[in-house]
C-alpha cells in the first residue's frame, strides 16, 4: 500500500503528530548543517588564519582550493616590513583565480613594498578587466614608487579602446586618486595638466581638483 493511502487512513490527530515529527526532523537537519558549518569555519580559522610566519602561509600558494589561497593572500597583508611576504604575494599575482590575484594586490597595498612595483606594472599593462586594473592602480598609488608615475600618466591621458565610456571613466578616477596620493610636484603637475585638457568631463576635472585639495595641493 502506498504511503499516500496510508496517510489517508490516519486520524487527524495522527496526521498532526506526523507533521510535528517532520518539522522536528527538518529542523534537526538544519541545526546539524549550521553546526557542521561552524565546526568547519573553526577548523579553517586555526589552520589558515592563525599561522605565525610567512612560510606557514606560503604552503597554500599552490593549494587546489581557491578559498585557501584567497585567505592566505589576505593574511599575508599583515606581515609589515617582511620582504618574504611581498615575494609570496608577487607570486600569487599570477594565480589562475582572479579573486586571489585581486586580494594579493590588496595585501601588497598594505605592505607598500616597492619590490612589487615591476610586477604590478606588468600585470596592469596586460589586464583587460577594468575592476582589476583599478585594484592594481590603487596598489601602485599606495606604494608611491616613482617608477609607476609614467605608467599612470600614460593611462590617464589615453583611452582604453576595449572598454566602455563608463569603464574608462572609472579607470581614470582610480588613476587620479593614485596620482594624488603621491602628493609631490611631478604628480601634481600631471593632474593640473589633465584638468586643463579639452574634452575631459567636468566630473573628472572636479574629482582631480578635489583629490588635490585633500592633499593641500589646490593652488593654480
Amino acid at each position: 500500500m502506498k504511503a499516500v493511502e496510508l496517510e489517508e487512513e490516519l486520524t487527524e490527530e495522527q496526521k498532526a503528530h506526523i507533521a510535528v515529527l517532520r518539522r522536528k526532523f527538518f529542523r534537526g537537519v538544519t541545526v546539524f548543517s549550521i553546526f557542521f558549518t561552524l565546526i568547519l569555519l573553526i577548523i579553517l580559522r586555526f589552520t589558515v588564519y592563525n599561522h605565525k610566519t610567512v612560510a606557514d602561509y606560503e604552503q597554500y600558494v599552490s593549494h587546489k582550493d581557491k578559498f585557501m589561497r584567497f585567505n592566505a593572500a589576505k593574511a599575508l597583508g599583515s606581515f609589515d616590513n617582511d620582504p618574504a611576504a611581498t615575494r609570496v604575494l608577487i607570486k600569487m599575482l599570477d594565480d589562475e583565480a582572479r579573486e586571489v590575484r585581486w586580494h594579493a594586490a590588496a595585501s601588497l597595498s598594505k605592505l607598500k613594498d616597492p619590490a612589487a612595483v615591476d610586477k604590478l606594472i606588468k600585470i596592469l599593462e596586460k589586464e583587460d578587466d577594468p575592476s582589476a586594473k583599478s585594484i592594481y592602480i590603487y596598489t601602485l598609488g599606495q606604494i608611491r614608487d616613482d617608477k609607476a608615475i609614467p605608467v599612470l600618466d600614460n593611462l590617464l591621458n589615453s583611452s582604453q579602446k576595449n572598454m566602455t565610456v563608463n569603464d574608462n571613466k572609472v579607470l581614470k578616477l582610480s588613476i587620479i586618486q593614485a596620482l594624488a596620493s603621491y602628493n609631490n610636484q611631478k604628480t601634481t603637475e600631471i593632474l593640473k595638466s589633465f584638468e586643463k585638457k579639452t574634452g575631459i568631463t567636468s566630473e573628472l576635472k572636479e574629482f582631480s581638483l578635489k583629490m588635490r585639495a585633500l592633499k593641500g595641493n589646490i593652488e593654480n
